[in-house]
This record gives structure tokens, C-alpha cells and sequence, in this order.
């Protein structure tokens, strides 16, 4: 696989040494800087109606602790739920790697070459269709069409074989239906491909059976992403939890301002500043799977 770090042109979150603490680039300061500059500006304005003028717009603090713990339990539970999606999605790829390895080593050291060239060919083919797996699941994660990416064409566009019922994937239309969940599809080929093998004597009993218990890995994998993906965190909670923080961020200027006088200003940019970044990352890493900075490194595990 290859080394991001030693590859300049893909980034690594972890491959820069600058402190956490003064980092820009992996965070989500981006995101959150114009949304924290909103409710600052709006600090800045109560403080100068409130403290330069007869205009008291101050209300009563006690407001704080109980919003305050709303938030705190959303936010708590929006991070953890979020990121027990990524971190499910990191271990299901890595069960989908150890299946392509068991699976590939039963492909080649197992099935016998009776037929030279042959079987030589299609023992590589189907392992290369194995690498295309997970290219193709990548792919079909990220909602791409995956017939259309110059990573998976090597891969699947020589197929040569026997076996009936199958066109080169080169020849496939990519708008068909049944090409949209090309993962899916490579498995079919692989089953019949160890069928083939086993109703040609070319591979022992207990060796297919472990074959197919990896190919079933496999599908389950991919049906396990497809959960991760189109099972979004419900968009009722999403809504109610962005409301109830911009409530209790709007709320601060006016519950700090008779107490805290013009101090308000940085202490209301730095409570914004965090929660409306707790916030945007439970946001960003709910879909492990796409091209933020802090998604899973998808194309890193396909190289």
C-alpha cells in the first residue's frame, strides 16, 4: 500500500507536526469561523446598546445552566452516535480486507492449474476482480459511478473467462440498473468462478467452503456500508439540535452582558467557537465515507 506521508500531493491529517493547538488545515475552523462570527458581532452589539446607552437588553443568567445542559446532552449524544458510525465503518473495512486476503490466498495457492495459462489467467483475473471489490465499493459508497474511475477500469476491463452468463465488464452500459451496485456484481462473478473450479474437481471441499464463507463476508460487508449510508441520523434530530445550539449561542450576549460588562465579547466567541464545532463534526464524520478531511481515507486503503 502506499505511504501518504511520503506521497506531497495527498494529505494526512497526521503527517504534520505543528501542535494540535495552532492547527487550521484537518479542523473544522473553516466551517465554524463565519457561523462564530455571526454570534460575536451580535455580542459586540449588545454590549455597546447595553453598556453606552439607557437601552437595558440584559436578561437573568439562571437562563444558562438549563439550556446549557440541553446542549450538552444533544451535543453528547450527536458526537457519540456520529462517530460510532465511523469508527463501525472503519472496522468493516478492515473485516473486508482480511476476507480479500483469505479469499486471494485460497485462490492462488489452492486451485489447481490443470490447464497451464489457463487457469493461471483466470486465478489473476479473479483476484484482481478481488482488489476491484473494494475499489468498487469505495466508489459505490461515495455515490459514483464506478465504471467511469481510471482506479477500477485496470482491474476489471480485461475479463476473459468461460463461464457462462457474463459480458467483459468493459462491454457493461454503466446506466444499467444492475451495474449501479457493482460490488455486488464482481461477487457474482467470484461465486460462479468458484463454482466452476469445484464442479471441475480443481479445488477440495473443505477449501470451497472456506471460499465462500469469505465471499459471504464480503456481501455482508457491503450491505453493512449500505446501512452506515443510507441510514443517515433522523433529520428532525439533526434540525432540532442546530436550533437549540444557535438558540442558547444568540441567547449568551444577553444573559452576560450586565455581569461581564465588554468581556462578554471573547467569552461568547469562544463558547460559540466550540460548540458550533461540536456541531459541524458530528456532521462531517456521521458519513464516513465521503471526501471531508476527516472521513475515512478510503482511497489510502484501496492503494
Amino acid at each position: 500500500m502506499s505511504n501518504r506521508v511520503d506521497n506531497p500531493k495527498v494529505y494526512n491529517p497526521y503527517s504534520y507536526h505543528r501542535p494540535h493547538f495552532i492547527r487550521w488545515r484537518g479542523s473544522v475552523i473553516p466551517k465554524v469561523l463565519p457561523s462564530t462570527i455571526v454570534v460575536t458581532l451580535l455580542a459586540v452589539i449588545v454590549c455597546i446598546v447595553h453598556l453606552e446607552t439607557k437601552v437595558k437588553i440584559g436578561i437573568p443568567s439562571t437562563f444558562i445552566p438549563v439550556l446549557g445542559f440541553v446542549v450538552g446532552l444533544l451535543l453528547t449524544y450527536r458526537t457519540n452516535t456520529a462517530y460510532d458510525r465511523y469508527w463501525e465503518g472503519r472496522r468493516l473495512w478492515a473485516v473486508m480486507v482480511v476476507a480479500i486476503r483469505n479469499l486471494t490466498r485460497n485462490i492462488w495457492i489452492n486451485i489447481k492449474e490443470d490447464d497451464g495459462k489457463s487457469d493461471l489467467l483466470e486465478k489473476k483475473t479473479a483476484i484482481n476482480l478481488l482488489i476491484g471489490f473494494a475499489v468498487a465499493t469505495k466508489h459505490y459508497l461515495r455515490e459514483e459511478d464506478g465504471l467511469l474511475h481510471d482506479d477500477l477500469k485496470p482491474l476489471i476491463s480485461n475479463i476473459k473467462s468461460n463461464l457462462p452468463g457474463f459480458k467483459p465488464f468493459n462491454e457493461m452500459d454503466p446506466s444499467s440498473e444492475v451495474n449501479h451496485n457493482l460490488p455486488l456484481e464482481i461477487t457474482l462473478y467470484l461465486c460462479s468462478y468458484i463454482d466452476n473450479k469445484r464442479q471441475n474437481n480443481k479445488v477440495d471441499v473443505p477449501t470451497t467452503n472456506s471460499m465462500y464463507g469469505a465471499l459471504n463476508t464480503l456481501i455482508d460487508c457491503l450491505t453493512q456500508f449500505e446501512r452506515i449510508l443510507r441510514s443517515p441520523i433522523p433529520l428532525a434530530y439533526s434540525i432540532h439540535l442546530t436550533q437549540t445550539v444557535w438558540i442558547y449561542c444568540l441567547s449568551l450576549p444577553f444573559q452576560l452582558v450586565e455581569s461581564l460588562k465588554y468581556i462578554t465579547i471573547p467569552i461568547v466567541f469562544l463558547a460559540s467557537f466550540i460548540l458550533i464545532g461540536i456541531l459541524h463534526i458530528g456532521g462531517e464524520i456521521e458519513n464516513p465515507f465521503g471526501y471531508d478531511e476527516n472521513d475515512l481515507d478510503l482511497d489510502d486503503f484501496c492503494g
